[in-house]
Formats: C-alpha cells, structure tokens, sequence
C-alpha cells in the first residue's frame, strides 16, 4: 500500500508540475524595448498591431535597456521579441566588423540568417528607417568651428566636451572605442548620460559634441547638424523587429503581423512620431494608436475620433478642390503633423508647373489653408 500511494504521489506531482508547465507556455507574448523613446514606440506599436489582430494575451516590458540587456532576455526566454538595428545585430551580437563597401542588403541577409542559424531567432525585414548613429553638434557653434565633417573634429577635440549615452560607450565595434580610433579623436572629457540629457548639456553649453540617432526628434528643436561619416565608420542601422522562433512556431499568425510595417516608417516619418512623444509630450500609447489607425493598420474604435482621414483620403479631398486627377499630380507628399493642439495633413504636389500646398485638419476633413505658387 505504501508503495502504491508513493506512485500516486508522484504521478500527481508530475500531473501538476505539466499543468503549471502547460500554464506557462500559454501565456502569450512578452514586448520588450530598449530605454528611449523609438524603441518604446515601435515596442508598443506591435503589442497594439497583436491586440487588434489576434487573441494573443501581450506582456509589455518596455524601456528595458540596450542590446546588452534585450538581447539576453531574448534567448532566455524572458521577452519574446523587441526592435532592433541591423548594424547592432550585425556589429555586437553577431561579432562582425564592418567593411567599407559592404551594402545594406549584404548586412541585412547576414543578420537574418545567422541570427536564425545561430541564436533560433527571426529577424523580419526592416521598416525603413536607417536610424544609424550620428556625431551631431548645434549648427552655430559648427559655424564657428567651421566643421561639416567628422574628420574635421580631430585637430580641435582637445579644446571640446563629447557625450554620449551608456550603450554607445560599451559597444564593441561601432562605439565609442572604434570611433575615436577611427578618427584619431582625444577629446577634452567624455560624458555618459541619457540622451535627453545629452541635448540639454549641448543646449547649456557644457557639451559640444554628442552621438544621437538619425531619426532623433530633438535634432530640430536644438538645431543640430550631423557631421558626415567621412570615413564610413557606422553601419547602416535598418531597424526591424526580431522574434524567438519558439514563439513564432507556437503563434504562426504572429509571422504576418510582424512584417507588416516592413517598408512603411522612413526616418521622417519616424522623426515625427519620436517629436510627438518627446517634444509635445503626448502618450506612447495614443501616438502608436494614432499612427496606426491612419494608416489603416488596426482599426479605430467607434468613439475615437482622433483619426477619421487617412493619407489617400485627404489626399483626395485636396486634389479635388484643386480641380486635378490623382493621376494628373506630381511630387506628391502627404504627412501628418501636429499644429496647436490639432493633428492635421500637410498635402504638397505640382501640376502644370505649379505646386500647391495644403493644410487640412485630419479629424473633419476640412481645408485649412491652401496655396498655389509656380514651381521654383
């Protein structure tokens, strides 16, 4: 009897141990990010682009912190998926070093199938974005310098203050270490900080040079101009989003859902989105929202409405008025931006040598302000 209750025992415990195993398992998908504001925004663009299109149950973890911090998290199995870079896949997590004259295509196909090969995670094709590091300095105090390009920063770096944010400083190939030798930089002192502290130490005047990102909304409020990478040091930086292959077996829908803003965010774009977050101070939540409902990527709910137009319907309203076909326009740009407290369409586009603009509010329809000019 003894032994028959031993074997009940045990069976009992391996039935409750496969239950709370099978519990775990099904617990849907964890989103993390890395600590600024793009990676945050993008991180919650896909959890809402789940949300809306699956039953899938999203744990965000957002604002984690950099590669360094992500990326184990990935293989361990405590986040899913999160947002990153070709040059940092490519750079520090699968230990290449970039060669003058590799393209970005070669980087990409690199990433995307030994990031598979080696660590069983997809990389997705990218956004748009080329979000690559930038040396960036205010444009007056470049005039007074007279520096355009990085290389012209050597002669000079011992009189200048440089910062840049912790994950900069660390990275292997394409940080801090590889720059200044690079370049043959010895700057006066190196701070580390956050990058919203890193303009506001530029702004002061304590800094005179900082690292940023390409898509970095605070470029036009301080008025920065980017140095050229003259000695093409950083790697192409196309973001896109990466998912443990476990997950992706486990939720096939998720495949399709994450290649779906593949090509839709370019650098403008994403620097406007990254101003309505840091400059206008508005939610992460409701600017993924806003975005992707305008877009037509999730639907917008019954009483929202904060986005009624999108591009081509604008678009249309504006060509209209105008008296032109849509296939009689020319340079045609439409984007959304914030004026006041209203979001609304800037439309531009030329026909028969003029080029009109419009303003028309995203929320009604109506035309706020027109212009025709001849070209040039």
């Amino acid at each position: 009897m003894k032994k028959k209750n031993i074997v009940a025992l045990l069976l009992m415990a391996v039935l409750v141990l496969s239950m709370l195993s099978g519990c775990g398992a099904s617990n849907g998908i964890t989103i993390g990010s890395k600590q600024f504001t793009e990676s945050i925004l993008l991180g919650e663009m896909y959890a809402q682009l789940i949300e809306a299109k699956t039953d899938i149950p999203v744990t965000r973890k957002l604002n984690l912190g950099g590669v360094s911090v992500c990326m184990p998290a990935m293989e361990k199995g405590e986040i899913d998926m999160y947002f990153e870079y070709t040059g940092t896949a490519y750079n520090e997590i699968l230990d290449h070093t970039f060669q003058q004259g590799t393209t970005p295509e070669e980087v990409l196909k690199v990433c995307q199938e030994e990031m598979d090969r080696e660590h069983e995670i997809t990389m997705f094709d990218p956004l748009g974005l080329n979000n690559t590091y930038d040396v960036a300095i205010r444009a007056d105090r470049a005039r007074e310098l007279g520096v355009s390009k990085i290389s012209d920063l050597s002669a000079i770096a011992g009189d200048l203050n440089f910062g840049c944010g912790h994950s900069f400083y660390s990275r292997t190939h394409d940080g801090y270490s590889g720059m200044v030798e690079t370049y043959g930089l010895n700057f006066k002192d190196t701070k580390l900080m956050d990058t919203s502290l890193l303009y506001e130490s530029i702004e002061t005047g304590a800094l005179d040079v900082i690292i940023v990102f390409g898509t970095d909304s605070l470029l036009k409020k301080y008025d920065m101009i980017l140095l050229e990478d003259d000695k093409a040091f950083f790697p192409p930086y196309h973001g896109a989003p990466m998912c443990r292959n476990e997950t992706l077996i486990k939720y096939p829908e998720l495949s399709e859902i994450l290649n779906s803003l593949a090509g839709e965010i370019d650098n403008d774009t994403m620097q406007e989105l990254n101003y309505q977050v840091d400059v206008e101070n508005r939610a992460v939540e409701d600017v993924a929202k806003e975005f992707l409902t305008s877009r037509g990527f999730i639907p917008g709910n019954d009483g929202d409405k904060t986005i009624l137009y999108t591009e081509p319907e604008v678009l249309d309203i504006a060509l209209k008025d105008a008296g032109i076909q849509s296939n009689e326009a020319s340079q045609v740009e439409v984007e959304l931006k914030t004026q006041g407290s209203a979001r609304v369409y800037e439309v531009e586009f030329n026909h028969g040598g003029n080029e009109y603009d419009y303003v028309i509010h995203a929320e009604t329809g109506e035309i706020l302000s027109k212009s025709c000019e001849k070209e040039g």
